[in-house]
C-alpha cells in the first residue's frame, strides 16, 4: 500500500531540515581531521577560535600546509596576545595577505610569527611594509645558496671533525643569518647534501 501524499511531503521536509542542522562539534572535529589531517587538538582549537572558514581558505593555498595554518591561527596568535600583542590589528585580510605572501614565496613560513607580532604592535598596515621593516623578504636562490656555501666553507674543520653530526650546528649558524628569508626545509636539504659531498671528497683525498 502506497503512503499518503502528505506523509511523503512531511518526510521530505524532515529530511531537508535534518540536512540543514548545524554539525555537532564531534562531527566538525572528525571532518577537519579527515579532510585536513589535523590532530584532534588542533581541530578543536580551530573550531573554538572562530577561524574555521579562514583556515579552510588558507589551507587551499599552494605551499601552505593545513597544520601550519591551524597552528598559526590558534597557538601562535594566543602566544602573541599573551605577550601583549593587540590582535585587533590582525584582520582576516591581513592574515590572508601574510599566508598569500608565504604561498607566493615572498617570505618564508619561519617569518610568520615575527610578521604577526609586527602587525599586532600597530606599527604597520601592509604585508610588504612588514617584511621590509623586519628584513624577512625572501632571498633569491643564488643569494641564499651563496650564504650557505660560504658558511659551510668557513666551518670546514668542524665538519671534517664531527662529520654528519655537524649538520645540526651548521644549520643553526646558517639559520641565524637567513631565518625568515629562506625556507628552513630547503636550507636543511642543501646543508645536508653539501656536507655529505665534502665528507665524500675528503675520503677520496685520503
Amino acid at each position: 500500500m502506497e503512503a499518503p501524499k502528505n506523509m511523503k511531503i512531511e518526510s521530505e521536509k524532515i529530511s531537508e531540515l535534518e540536512n540543514k542542522l548545524p554539525e555537532s562539534w564531534e562531527e566538525q572535529i572528525k571532518k577537519l581531521e579527515k579532510e585536513y589531517g589535523l590532530s584532534k587538538k588542533l581541530a578543536l582549537q580551530i573550531i573554538d577560535s572562530g577561524y574555521r572558514e579562514l583556515f579552510e581558505r588558507i589551507s587551499r593555498m599552494e605551499n601552505v600546509s593545513s597544520n601550519l595554518a591551524a597552528a598559526t591561527l590558534t597557538e601562535t596568535l594566543v602566544s602573541i596576545e599573551r605577550d601583549g600583542g593587540n590582535l585587533s590589528f590582525l584582520t582576516e585580510q591581513i592574515l590572508l595577505d601574510i599566508f598569500e605572501g608565504v604561498s607566493k614565496g615572498m617570505t618564508s613560513k619561519e617569518a610568520i610569527p615575527e610578521i604577526l607580532k609586527e602587525f599586532s604592535s600597530g606599527n604597520v598596515k601592509s604585508f610588504k611594509k612588514a617584511i621590509k621593516n623586519l628584513g624577512v623578504k625572501t632571498l633569491s636562490n643564488d643569494d641564499a645558496e651563496q650564504i650557505i656555501y660560504q658558511l659551510i666553507s668557513e666551518n670546514r674543520e668542524i665538519i671534517l671533525e664531527r662529520k654528519e653530526r655537524s649538520i645540526s650546528p651548521i644549520m643553526g649558524m646558517i639559520m641565524k643569518v637567513v631565518r625568515g628569508k629562506v625556507d628552513g626545509k630547503k636550507v636543511n636539504t642543501i646543508v645536508s647534501n653539501e656536507i655529505r659531498k665534502m665528507l665524500e671528497s675528503n675520503k677520496k683525498i685520503k
